[in-house]
């Protein structure tokens, strides 16, 4: 891919549950080396060198809860580098920067004098919509249906179903969409879980 792309030099990353390995390729070779580690233990002979960073050793979570509560200087950070506005910063974070620089005392006032936030986090209309029409039993429903069909039917059946659920809520909603799907396309096979429960 590099070398289509015209790109002599490129980084790999391999992220997994526990870290995050890096390794150079230069003109399409991977790079060698002897002093390789794999855990503790030096490996004493030629390999590819990766460099890992292990998941709770550097890396870390930023940015969760309220953002009253995060630490000034890392939204100050965030401001030298351009990710957040001055004004966001205070309207947002509480967090008050005079000409590029975390003012501090200005900072404790405002959050201090900030009111107490009411109610639980909301997330808006939208998502409200979403769980009304998606109920727990159109999910049950779904996941029977799914589970029914051939493997390689599956992601066709879901996304199929899910394009015809406008106005349609609930495992009721779920049904007709299917029924819609079936006579669509009358070559997929009948969900074994809707057999098993015409039959019952």
């Amino acid at each position: 891919m590099a070398r289509q792309a015209g790109e002599p030099r490129i980084l790999t990353l391999d992220i997994g549950g526990t870290s995050a390995d890096f390794a150079l390729i230069i003109d399409g070779q991977a790079q060698f080396g002897t002093g390789e580690m794999i855990g503790e233990f030096p490996l004493h002979i030629p390999s590819v060198s990766v460099s890992s960073i292990g998941g709770g050793s550097v890396a870390s979570v930023d940015g969760q809860g309220d953002p009253f509560t995060r630490e000034a200087w890392r939204v100050a950070r965030d401001v030298a580098r351009g990710y957040v506005s001055v004004e966001a910063a205070e309207r947002e974070y509480g967090v008050v920067i005079r000409d590029g620089a975390l003012d501090t005392e200005a900072t404790d006032r405002l959050r201090v004098d900030r009111p107490a936030p009411t109610g639980h986090f909301h997330f808006g209309p939208e998502r409200e919509g979403y769980e009304r029409q998606w109920t727990q039993d159109a999910y049950d429903f779904l996941t029977r249906t799914l589970d029914g069909l051939p493997i390689h039917w599956r992601f066709f059946a879901k996304t199929e179903i899910f394009s015809r659920m406008a106005g349609r809520s609930g495992a009721d909603g779920v049904e007709a969409a299917l029924e819609e799907v079936y006579a669509r396309f009358p070559e997929m096979p009948r969900s074994k879980a809707m057999v098993r429960e015409a039959a019952e």
